[in-house]
């Protein structure tokens, strides 16, 4: 059997853009999708061990090792199931323990790292509650008004109804 260059040159190039898609996919859409290459590697790293090599090996059991079933697979209804049902459980079993490895690091990791939120301050929360060194100024009849934390004030006329806004 002869095979043109023409038809040799369209499978290599074909066979390059398939290899190298992934890389330029991965490098193109990396910043607007915020990928990270460890949940990348990971990705493929999972896909490469269940898919080729684990659902790869036990395929070859079952369908050529095993007398038994290689009979009862030999009907193409039975071998499109049996075919679905193991590339769907290898790849997603292998989905679920790569999944799982990268949330354990990410939890490690999260708890070594400061809330992502700002902290309440100091100068808000003393507005809010009254302090010992407040009530001592209050007592000795300093400017301040505190209609903020009593019933009324005489200072400026408010009732505990329209002062409780912050």
């Amino acid at each position: 059997m002869v095979v043109t260059p023409l038809t040799l040159s369209s499978l290599a190039l074909a066979t390059l853009l398939v290899a190298a898609l992934p890389f330029l996919l991965y490098r193109r859409l990396r910043r607007p999708l915020a990928l990270e290459p460890r949940a990348a590697i990971a990705g493929i790293a999972v896909f490469a061990l269940f898919a080729m090599v684990i659902e790869r090996a036990l395929n070859d059991y079952v369908l050529h090792r095993n007398e038994a079933t290689a009979a009862l697979l030999s009907h193409p209804f039975a071998f499109v199931v049996y075919g679905a049902l193991i590339a769907g459980i290898c790849e997603e079993v292998g989905r679920f323990i790569g999944m799982r490895l990268l949330m354990k690091r990410a939890a490690a990791r999260a708890a070594d790292k400061p809330a992502p939120y700002p902290q309440p301050r100091a100068r808000t929360t003393a507005r809010r509650l009254p302090t010992a060194s407040g009530m001592a100024a209050r007592k000795r009849g300093s400017s301040a008004c505190w209609c903020r934390f009593s019933g009324s004030c005489s200072r400026c006329s408010k009732t505990a109804a329209s002062s409780t806004a912050i």
